[in-house]
């Protein structure tokens, strides 16, 4: 049987329908799975650089530690003064303790002669003592003597009691201190633990930073942005001055105090890094210094700043005059406040670990209108 040609027609185009169709599926389905790709892509990278912002933060991190480190090593000296002071009340009380039994002793042995010359008198009454008298103003006189020996005995007694009660005083007192000295010491111990956890702690972030070169340039990055930030604030804090002339600061190259007994360990300007071979420009140098010794000023001069700044910790400013500014950094404690005159060899801060250096030091500028000046230059030869 024949098909009509009409049917004929019409069975063609549904199947050069179909075959036209199926293109445009396999098209769309490449469109949604390349859609797809592009979104996992972007939630890809956004998870990178999640990564990285963490990574690249390692700086505000330390910054955090060494605020806590700070802070511990504060709480440790006040906990150190503390044992002092009561080391030497003790002291003090052991001594009282001493002298009391002495002068009890002393007042124990006179009883002891008393109780003899009582004994003797017993064997010999009073009365006879007084009727053997030669006369009224003899026997006045003896009972006049007999009263004063008695009220001495009285007192001899007394004196012996309040002795006594002291040294129990004392001895109470030296129990109280003993345990006070106790707490202080046990409360030493968790302060120390703190401050060797914040210090374990920073090592460990920096040794992982030391461990990956791609995480070290960050930092280099942050320590570079840092700077900046620095130059930033001091241009807005410096004044406009008066060109430097031959005196004050300006006069005191090569003439200049050290800030701090220690060894020159980071120079400045361009500096090689030994291991990942990356350069970095050093707008300072960094001395290495015993915690805790006292910075002094290296010129007159007046705080104008202090605060905490990423990758260089606790940073103190003077303003030395004649656009000329010095900047200390790392710092644990300052001992002087914004506003405040300075004078050349004041203490002005103490040195601490709250730079990036896993160790102790003090990091130290000369700016000149806010241009860094290489400091060792402007040092007295030692």
């Amino acid at each position: 049987m024949r098909l009509p040609l009409i049917a004929v027609v019409l069975i063609l185009s549904a199947a050069l329908s179909l075959a036209a169709d199926k293109p445009a599926r396999e098209l769309l389905k490449k469109e949604k799975k390349l859609e797809d790709v592009h979104r996992k892509i972007r939630e890809e990278k956004k998870t990178v650089q999640a990564m990285s912002e963490k990574e690249t933060d390692i700086l505000g991190e330390i910054n955090v530690v060494n605020r806590s480190l700070a802070s511990s090593a504060d709480a440790l000296a006040l906990i150190a003064a503390s044992l002092s002071g009561i080391k030497r009340d003790m002291s003090l009380a052991v001594l009282a303790i001493e002298r009391l039994e002495h002068e009890k002793t002393e007042v124990s042995e006179r009883l002891a002669l008393r109780l003899k010359a009582m004994y003797k008198l017993r064997r010999a009454p009073s009365s006879a003592f007084l009727l053997s008298s030669v006369s009224m103003d003899d026997a006045g006189r003896r009972h006049r003597n007999l009263a004063l020996i008695m009220d001495s005995d009285i007192d001899l007694i007394s004196d012996y009691e309040k002795k006594a009660a002291s040294i129990d005083s004392e001895l109470e007192r030296l129990k109280g201190l003993r345990s006070k000295d106790e707490a202080a010491r046990q409360e030493m111990i968790v302060a120390l633990r703190e401050v060797e956890r914040h210090r374990l702690k920073k090592t460990a972030m920096l040794t992982g930073v030391r461990r990956e070169k791609s995480l070290r340039l960050n930092v280099v990055k942050e320590l570079e942005k840092a700077a900046v930030e620095l130059t930033t604030l001091i241009g807005t804090l410096k004044a406009e001055t008066a060109q430097a002339g031959g005196e004050g600061f300006a006069s005191m190259r090569g003439k200049l105090m050290i800030p701090v007994e220690g060894r020159i360990i980071s120079s400045y300007g361009s500096v090689k890094h030994p291991k990942f071979g990356t350069q970095t420009f050093n707008n300072g140098i960094i001395i290495e210094a015993k915690a805790y010794a006292p910075v002094r000023s290296v010129y007159d001069g007046t705080v104008i700043y202090i605060g905490w700044l990423k990758g260089y910790g606790q940073v103190m400013i003077i303003d030395n005059g004649q656009g000329f500014y010095t900047l200390f950094a790392y710092l644990s404690k300052t001992l002087k406040g914004i506003k405040e005159p300075v004078k050349k060899g004041d203490e002005v801060a103490l040195v601490g670990e709250s730079g990036v250096q896993n160790a102790s030091g003090l990091y130290f500028e000369i700016r000149q209108k806010g241009v860094p000046r290489d400091p060792v230059p402007w040092f007295a030869q030692r």
